[in-house]
């Protein structure tokens, strides 16, 4: 049987021992909890910096959407350029007459669907003139929250340029025009008449020395020239710019 002495001496050498094992069970708990802590933060921050990365890049491919499908719409009305002259004059006057919004019909559908197709919905859309090129401007927002549970949604803008690099067509104050004699015509600044079909009579008729203020005219061979033209490649340019 213990004496109290020794009972005293075994206690205090036994204490420190058992004190330590409850400080390294404490310690462990502690760095399981810190470390759940920050995988949950850097879960979170992963979160939020994917849905803003996907947002931006929604933005960027809905402003070139729009671009390419401005210049789409152009293109596919000169392939459907009729091969008869008398019928192509409508469709060239088209394009000097009408104003910038009929081309872009398309160009904001196809926006908003490749702003959907990252993940994000289109809020804005404008297109600005600018001296030689025409410019789509996009805003898309996420569609998913930087955080579980949260409401914040990133949004983003973006801005793409059409420029015209090549053929007879031109921009003049963001519209349409038609490159001729070195300047880009629109609207009642060109006459272009249909070809003749009648036979020549024997009496020439009398030629009209053309307005120097008034329209340019365009028929004959010129009008020839000018559908050539139209039927050949145009090449465009489509970039972002902001």
């Amino acid at each position: 049987m213990m004496t109290a002495r020794e009972f005293a001496v075994r206690w205090t050498t036994c204490r420190p021992q058992r004190d330590a094992g409850q400080a390294a069970l404490l310690l462990v708990f502690s760095v399981a909890v810190l470390m759940s802590i920050a995988v949950a933060l850097i879960a979170i921050m992963g979160r939020g910096v994917t849905v803003e990365t996907e947002a931006r890049t929604a933005s960027d491919a809905a402003a070139l959407a729009a671009a390419q499908g401005y210049v789409d719409a152009v293109e596919d009305h000169l392939g459907n350029l009729p091969v008869t002259p008398g019928l192509a004059i409508g469709h060239v006057r088209q394009i000097l007459d009408q104003p910038r919004s009929a081309w872009t019909t398309r160009s904001k559908d196809e926006a908003a669907r490749l702003a959907a197709a990252n993940g994000s919905r289109l809020t804005a859309y404008t297109v600005n003139p600018a001296p030689l090129s025409l410019r789509f401007v996009t805003k898309s927002r996420a569609t998913a929250v930087t955080v579980e549970g949260g409401s914040k949604r990133p949004e983003f803008d973006a801005t793409a340029e059409v420029r015209l690099t090549g053929g007879p067509l031109c921009f003049r104050n963001g519209d349409l025009g038609l490159w001729w004699a070195g300047e880009c015509l629109r609207g009642e600044e060109m006459v272009i008449e249909p070809p003749v079909v009648e036979p020549p009579t024997e009496e020439p008729t009398p030629t009209i020395p053309p307005d120097p203020d008034g329209p340019v005219i365009i028929g004959g061979d010129d009008l020839t020239t000018l559908l050539n033209l139209l039927r050949q490649p145009i090449t465009w340019q489509v970039a972002l710019v902001e």
